[in-house]
């Protein structure tokens, strides 16, 4: 009886060896990247080009597909098919979207350890207000420094300025949860000019208000 245990074990032993040889096993974790924790049901879907009537495609397909444990753990397997470039996305509710792409030489037979950091979204809303006015000369302008993402209504390096006594402006831009986004400003009055630097740390999943009263 033990000598057959034994064998049933060295045999599952055997072909689970013999299946990940066989097989590209993509394997990893996934964070948030300013928090440092686990990311739970992030979704990571992996695409690759194939041969197709003879030739490389050009286009993606999918491959295989898996979402992330309450500790941030997926795991892809797929045979071992000719593969000319790879493709991993990773996506999740409110949460930056991540693309990362690898040539067939960077993914092999057997486990490839991937892990992966998403950043989480967030807004930032600034109040800008011209509240003790001079002269119609006053001008405001300001930068953000430190982010840089191009999507769409993301928070740029871009300078903005603002001219005249009646200045009552607000701006909205998207930038990432639980980070220190940095903005330099200056300020003149009756020819005089002050340089100023603001640090806002964001709310994930959340609008945080800013206010610049000059």
């Amino acid at each position: 009886m033990k000598l057959l245990v034994l064998f049933s074990f060295i045999f599952i032993l055997f072909f689970s060896c013999k299946r990940k040889e066989e097989h590209i096993i993509v394997i990893g974790q996934t964070f948030d990247n300013e928090q440092n924790v686990p990311l739970q049901n992030a979704k990571i879907t992996l695409y690759g080009k194939k041969i197709e009537s003879g030739s490389w495609t050009s286009s993606y397909s999918t491959l295989g597909t898996d979402f992330s444990d309450a500790q941030g753990n997926y795991s892809i397997e797929i045979e071992n098919i000719k593969v000319s470039d790879f493709k991993i996305e990773i996506t999740k509710d409110n949460y930056f979207t991540d693309i990362a792409e690898y040539k067939s030489d960077d993914i092999s037979k057997g486990d490839n350890v991937l892990n992966f950091r998403l950043h989480s979204i967030a807004y930032v809303k600034l109040y800008i207000k011209n509240s003790n006015p001079a002269t119609t000369q006053d001008l405001f302008k300001y930068k953000i420094t430190n982010f840089e993402n191009n999507c769409f209504e993301c928070c740029t390096d871009s300078n903005y300025t603002f001219v005249g006594q009646n200045v009552n402006e607000s701006k909205k831009c998207k930038t990432y949860g639980a980070f220190n986004l940095i903005i330099n400003y200056s300020v003149r009055k009756n020819n005089k000019i002050n340089e100023f630097v603001d640090s806002i740390l964001t709310t994930p999943f959340d609008t945080t208000s800013h206010y610049i009263n000059y």
